[in-house]
């Protein structure tokens, strides 16, 4: 197997209203999210490539980006954690890519070392 990355950023706004009364992150609050795709292939290109990291970056654009950065996330994922928020970027990844890859992972960082992952 072989596997490229995209790393981009957004910003974007969420409560997690699962948490206890008094906790922090139940008020308004943003991040300047990273969020690292992965995507693999068994086979490569005839010109060695995975995916083109042009065309990786450009369905990051539009379908991710687009949809997310400078919203309430919670208009999105009821729940916004940083593992619901990596499920459902690597769902709509998968969505959008050619039949010779799949999404390896996608992990999403919402402050400085505090990341969560989701694979398959």
């Amino acid at each position: 197997m072989h596997s490229i990355s995209h790393t981009f950023g957004i910003s974007a706004a969420h409560v997690l209203p699962k948490l206890p009364k008094g906790h922090p992150c139940t008020r308004l609050h943003g991040h300047n999210w990273n969020i690292t795709v992965t995507v693999a292939s068994a086979t490569l290109s005839d010109l060695g490539f995975v995916m083109d990291f042009a065309d990786l970056k450009k369905q990051c654009n539009t379908t991710i980006t687009k949809t997310f950065d400078h919203t309430y996330l919670n208009d999105s994922v009821p729940n916004p954690t940083c593992e619901l928020l990596a499920e459902k970027i690597y769902n709509m990844i998968a969505e959008s890519l050619p039949a010779t890859c799949t999404v390896d992972m996608v992990t999403v960082e919402e402050t400085p070392g505090q990341e969560a992952s989701y694979y398959e």
